[in-house]
Formats: C-alpha cells, structure tokens, sequence
C-alpha cells in the first residue's frame, strides 16, 4: 500500500514539475547553454535556435513570435542541470 502511495505522490510531483518547466503539448522548449541578459540578444538567439531547427521565425515584439504562421508568448525559466545554470526559453501558443 505504501508503494503505491509513494509512486502516486512521485508521479504528480514528476507532472508537475514538467509543466512548470514547459513540456505540455504545442509548445516549444528550448535549452540554451549561453544565458542572455540582453533582451535583444536574447531575442536573436532564440530566432537563430528555431532557424536552426527549420522553422520560419519573425520576433513580432513584446515577447511574442510568429513561428510557422503561430503566434507564441516567449516564458523565460532558468533552471540548474548537471551542476551549471541554463536558460530554458519555453513558447507557449497563443490563444
């Protein structure tokens, strides 16, 4: 019973945690090793990584881009891997 208990309870922390963190569906999620406090900076690295992975970018301002004809809002989060800092950017679909 305990084991039980204990695997529901690991899988909702595990669930939340990867929503927290951007994984839901149609968004995009990208790691950048580099961490940019220059917003326009920040911006061109995240246009050239979707560039790269073969998509059609265009930063509209205010955080959002038009990516394939959609149209995202840019979330910031940094989070620690490996005993370094990233900079995770999440683009998340708007509505």
């Amino acid at each position: 019973m305990e084991l039980i208990v204990f695997l529901l309870i690991f899988g909702l922390v595990l669930f939340g945690y990867n929503r927290l963190m951007g994984y839901r569906k149609g968004q995009i999620v990208l790691d950048l090793e580099e961490r940019y406090t220059d917003q326009s900076k920040y911006v061109e690295a995240v246009k050239h990584e979707l560039v790269k992975e073969g998509g059609s970018v265009e930063y509209q301002g205010k955080g959002r881009f038009l990516v394939d004809g959609q149209t995202y809002i840019l979330i910031e989060r940094n989070d620690s891997m490996g005993g370094g800092m990233i900079q995770r950017t999440i683009l998340k679909p708007e509505k």
